[in-house]
């Protein structure tokens, strides 16, 4: 009986083998393009907030051209990414190419290292609001601060990092 069981088993592996397609087509090769591979380098870190990273992600892939404000002449281009929990102020040349931002965000999740540093700093605080800020120019890269409001009882600081969690 065993034999049997065994034997059915790799007879149905087998023909199985027999019943795929050898034919084997060749596909044409896509080569996808992100001009803005540079911005999204520059302002991306490991544990950015996933709301944050969606609206960059949507910023660095918008397509400029199209929309019904673009013209090939034009030179410079301000667009604004909004969604309740903050916004993105982006900069495209003509190309399609981010030149700056202007980045704010409230109440965003705090990457590790931020939360590290201001807990060693300010042991038995709690932060109540914070305030996520970049600003990326093309020849500069990104810079990254929070704003915290820190509450322990009924005193309450305000205080800033860098986007290292340096206290400012």
């Amino acid at each position: 009986m065993k034999n049997v069981i065994i034997g059915l088993i790799i007879i149905g592996l087998t023909t199985q083998l027999f019943a795929q397609n050898t034919n084997i087509e060749e596909l044409p090769t896509v080569v996808l393009h992100n001009v803005n591979y540079k911005y999204l380098s520059d302002v991306n870190i490991q544990y950015e907030a996933k709301i944050v990273e969606f609206l960059q992600n949507e910023v660095a892939n918008f397509n400029l051209e199209n929309t019904d404000v673009y013209d090939n002449e034009e030179s410079k281009y301000e667009i604004y990414f909004m969604i309740p929990e903050g916004y993105i102020l982006a900069n495209y040349n003509n190309e399609g190419k981010i030149t700056s931002t202007l980045e704010k965000f409230n109440n965003s999740k705090l990457p590790p290292t931020v939360l590290r540093s201001v807990t060693n700093k300010y042991p038995g605080w709690s932060i109540s609001k914070n305030t996520y800020s970049v600003t990326y120019n093309h020849g500069k890269g990104a810079a990254k601060s929070y704003k915290l409001i820190l509450e322990n009882g009924d005193h309450r600081i305000r205080i800033k990092t860098d986007g290292n969690g340096n206290i400012l």
